[in-house]
């Protein structure tokens, strides 16, 4: 492990704070759009070997490891403890479209496209939009780049099923499926030799289990207020029996109702079950974090199969990465 912090001030100046510096750890989870980065800084103002060392809030950083960016963003928060400890925060640019606001209306676009023309409104930098062909017709008055993002995709997903992920890299937005991001975790010694698939090695572990989310009864009916129509049913009976009546209310466009079967089966599908959280300490691969899908073959901890990665917090330190997870088993795995 080779990490290097470089620090750019609002002016441009890069400056590498490496040395004075350590504690680095990013953290992203599913449910957020955007990565932070924390990192402790030593300094003290009457040592020369500190001066131009300086941080500031606005300011940009770029942490690398073996040479690779994992890591660019905006510096928002310091917490200082007494003269010389100073414990900085950074969010990558998803953070510009978690605070910018835009009005835009669509009239019949596809999905992929509407989410093209938003970021192009926005000069946001577009590193993937995966085909998305639901039709998009809407009105959005203001609200945050992130949400209109959200919604849109939300509209594809009610529509069609499939979960899309989309999150920003390097400073470009991605929107991919959910089922394109299972991947190999791999870690690299020092050394540079032996690299191994990190499942093969958990470290510490925790289990919970839970059926508090679960529908074993789904219904799809219409979203207008004055109509009741029930569309398409779907349930368990052998849940129904074991667990009781756990009933979920879906409500679609008209325009949605001859894949309503579709809908309700998909649903109950994907909420049909006793949800369990993992945890698992593993050594690290900078590839890995939130979004993405591991498979495992652990019997002696009950981690088989495949598993999406809800949250996830790397950590580098004392020539040591490694990646804490918390994994839930997908619909299928």
């Amino acid at each position: 492990m080779a990490v290097r912090l470089i620090y750019i001030d609002v002016d441009g100046e890069a400056t590498d704070i490496t040395a004075v510096t350590s504690n680095y750890s990013r953290s992203d989870n599913v449910d957020a759009l955007g990565m932070d980065f924390k990192f402790d800084q030593m300094a003290n103002p009457i040592d020369p070997n500190f001066s131009g060392m300086e941080v500031a809030i606005g300011g940009k950083v770029v942490f690398s490891n073996n040479n690779k960016t994992v890591f660019e963003g905006i510096i928002t928060d310091l917490n200082q403890s007494g003269m010389s400890k100073r414990s900085w925060t950074a969010y990558d640019f998803a953070f510009y479209l978690n605070k910018s606001e835009e009005m835009i209306q669509y009239n019949d676009v596809s999905a992929d496209t509407a989410i093209k023309q938003l970021c192009e409104r926005q000069s946001i930098p577009v590193g993937d939009v995966c085909s998305m062909p639901t039709l998009i017709k809407k009105i959005y008055d203001g609200q945050p780049v992130s949400e209109i993002i959200r919604d849109i995709i939300k509209q594809y997903t009610d529509e069609t099923g499939n979960k899309v992920r989309f999150e920003v890299r390097e400073n470009k937005l991605y929107v991919e499926l959910y089922k394109d991001l299972i991947l190999t975790a791999e870690y690299t010694p020092v050394t540079g030799e032996g690299s191994f698939d990190v499942t093969e090695y958990p470290g510490e572990f925790s289990m919970t289990a839970t059926m508090g989310d679960m529908k074993n009864k789904v219904k799809v009916v219409s979203s207008k207020e004055k109509h009741t129509q029930i569309w398409a049913t779907a349930q368990d009976d052998e849940h129904i029996r074991q667990f009781g009546l756990l009933q979920k209310i879906e409500k679609v466009q008209d325009k949605q109702a001859a894949k309503a079967n579709q809908i309700a089966q998909k649903i109950l599908a994907e909420n049909d079950r006793v949800r369990t959280k993992q945890t698992v300490k593993l050594f690290g691969d900078d590839s890995i974090r939130s979004g993405r899908s591991l498979v495992f073959n652990q019997p002696l901890i009950n981690l088989v199969g495949t598993f999406l990665i809800k949250n996830c917090t790397h950590s580098y330190s004392n020539n040591n990465h490694f990646m804490v997870l918390d994994l839930e088993a997908t619909a299928n795995g």
